[in-house]
């Protein structure tokens, strides 16, 4: 029977010992996992700040694609309303040359070749100024448009910034 005591208390001891190693391994375990999900969160963190800074990134380069746009559309108006203003002049010109040649004293065949030449061009300028009209018509709406669309993006970008 004393055999048997013994035995039963060195089970007993190295139970203890088992158990008391298991629950030391499983506070080094516990500490562990909650560093690992500490470090998972601050990962997760940065991901998200990540992606937040990307998508300001991309409106940002979006706002600026279309201030881009608005000003060459502002530079091709300028360069449609320079040329229409030569027209204008060139056309101012040629009336005058036509209106002094029929005034003239010239004969008459050569104050009609002129006439002829002159009401050409004329009719080749004012073709020219219409579709110069056109053009910046149509470039004064691309304008309009692309200034909106540019606010729409500003207001995004600024709402974006003002949540972070």
């Amino acid at each position: 029977m004393r055999l048997v005591a013994v035995t039963v208390a060195v089970l007993m001891f190295a139970g203890n010992t088992i158990l008391a190693q298991d629950a030391k391994l499983e506070d080094a375990s516990a500490r562990e996992l909650a560093k690992l999900n500490a470090t998972m969160r601050e990962v997760a963190d940065l991901l998200a700040k990540q992606v937040a800074q990307g998508h300001l990134d991309l409106l940002l380069k979006r706002t600026q694609m279309a201030n881009d746009q608005v000003e060459r559309a502002e530079a091709q108006l300028r360069q449609a309303q320079d040329e229409r203003a030569s027209v204008e002049a060139e056309r101012s010109r040629v009336q005058s040359q036509r209106d002094m040649a029929a005034q003239g004293k010239m004969p008459e065949a050569e104050r009609d070749a002129i006439l002829a030449g002159t009401d050409r061009e004329l009719k080749r300028l004012a073709a020219r100024q219409s579709t110069l009209e056109g053009q910046i018509a149509e470039l004064q709406n691309r304008i309009a448009e692309r200034q909106e669309e540019v606010r729409g993006w500003q207001a995004l970008l600024d709402r974006r910034l003002s949540s972070q």
